[in-house]
This record gives structure tokens, C-alpha cells and sequence, in this order.
């Protein structure tokens, strides 16, 4: 199969970017031809951007504006709310296939296509290279860091000492680890976002921001959020497949 897959270029901080590279990436290894529309590349997954014409199939995230008809066979993968983030449309385009990241974003991606069916289908994200709880909690020597990302930005006075994590702080994925598994509390103000769990994940108390009060974020099943290549080759090639027999005429 030929496959296009719309995405900014890598950055480390950002969940959804992550997860498109991250197919990208594993479809490469079920065999496919892909070629990612960005300029960078995580290099720790080679090269895997390809140049192809008339493409099988184009996956394109929320964010991209609505597609023609004359590209084919188009897959909508909902990473977020539709119409929430970079001016994305609320509404797509009836000739695309809409699938949703998550649950979380069912009742949403629904409602934005005329189609009114979608399917799900969600991509671990967390990459936490050796994750390691070693440390205690009461002995780590950051007390609260802070992240608000998507959220609302509300001041409290407790988090005025907090170490703030942005996009670009830490500035690398190792540092940003580092730094998760020597704090003790992280207080997020984005409900919707990798890093809630990849702190759980790294032993941190994490109190997330409900609208009205801090409420602590726990995840049974975070240990499938984390990035699994033997496991996630298998699962992204029954995906295609899937994709595959969704349109009428066979790509594969």
C-alpha cells in the first residue's frame, strides 16, 4: 500500500504529533510505502518518508482543513475535540472515513461527519525509554511542577515555586524524564494530554484541574499507553487493513 500521512514535523512534546510519526513509522515495518508531509522526522525511527504519487490511502489529522474528493481514499484520525485546536474544521467532508483516538472523543468525531459512524482506534504514545520509579516519592528532590498546555492558565499561589514544563522545557524528551522521575507532584491543567500519564507512569502524584478543583489522575491501564514496537506493528497493520476494507474499492 501507498501512504500518505499529514503531520507537522516530529516534536517530542506533542502527544498527537507523536502518534502520527509513530504510525507512520510502523506502518513502514508491515511493508508499507509511506511518506509523512513534514520536513523532520524522529531520527531515532530512520527514514521512512518516502515520495509517492497517487496514493492508496491519506490520513490526515482533526486539524487539517477539509479535503477534495480528487484525493482518493481519505482517513480522518480525531486526536483531539474536532474544531478545537489550529482553526481545525468542526464539520468533514462526507467522503471522509472518520476514526477517533479515543473514546473520549467518540460523541464529537460523530457528530462532525454527515456520516455519523466512525470507527476507533488508539496508538500508545508514551515513550519513556528505561521508565523508572527507583526514587521514592518523599525523597525526590522536586516538589511540584506544573503544566498547563491545552488548559485554562489559573494561578494559585502554591505553584508560584513550581517548575513550569512547557513544549520547549525541558528541551529534550531525556531531560523531560529526568525530570518526571524526580518530582513528586504534578499539577495539570490540560485533561487531554500524554503527559498526565507519562508522570503517573514515572511514579509522580498527578492532581489534574477539573474546571473547579484539582482531582488526582489515576490510570489502570497506563501501562498500554506506553510504546510497544513488536506489539504496535501487529495492531497498526490490522488497522490498515480494516481502513482498507472500508471503501468500496480493495487497496491493499
Amino acid at each position: 500500500m501507498k501512504l500518505v500521512i499529514s503531520s507537522p514535523s516530529y516534536h517530542p512534546a506533542s502527544g498527537g504529533i507523536r502518534v502520527l510519526h509513530y504510525l507512520g513509522f510502523l506502518a513502514k515495518k508491515n511493508g508499507h510505502q509511506v511518506k509523512m508531509t513534514c520536513d523532520y522526522l524522529n531520527p531515532e525511527w530512520g527514514g521512512y518518508s518516502e515520495d509517492l504519487s497517487c496514493p492508496d490511502l491519506t490520513i490526515i489529522p482533526e486539524i487539517d482543513p477539509p479535503s477534495s474528493p480528487c484525493m482518493g481514499n481519505v482517513v480522518r484520525w480525531v486526536l483531539y475535540f474536532p474544531g478545537v485546536l489550529c482553526g481545525g474544521p468542526n464539520i468533514y467532508p462526507d467522503h471522509e472515513l472518520v476514526v477517533s483516538y479515543h473514546l473520549a472523543y467518540d460523541q464529537a468525531a460523530k457528530e462532525a461527519t454527515p456520516r455519523g459512524q466512525i470507527m476507533t482506534f488508539t496508538l500508545p504514545f508514551c515513550d519513556l525509554g528505561e521508565a523508572s520509579t527507583d526514587i521514592p516519592r518523599e525523597l525526590r528532590s522536586v516538589k511540584n511542577a506544573v503544566w498547563y498546555g491545552k488548559g485554562a492558565r489559573v494561578l494559585t499561589p502554591y505553584l508560584l515555586s513550581a517548575i513550569e514544563i512547557t513544549r520547549n522545557y525541558p528541551e529534550s524528551r531525556s531531560e523531560l524524564l529526568s525530570l518526571l522521575r524526580n518530582t513528586r507532584r504534578v499539577y495539570s491543567f490540560d485533561r487531554h494530554t500524554a503527559l498526565n500519564d507519562e508522570a503517573f507512569l514515572c511514579g509522580c502524584e498527578v492532581l489534574v484541574w477539573s474546571g473547579s478543583e484539582f482531582v488526582t489522575h489515576v490510570n489502570h491501564d497506563a501501562a498500554n499507553s506506553v510504546m510497544n514496537v513488536e506489539r504496535d506493528t501487529v495492531s497498526v497493520g490490522h488497522f490498515l487493513r480494516e481502513l482498507s476494507s472500508s471503501f468500496l474499492d480493495s487497496i491493499m
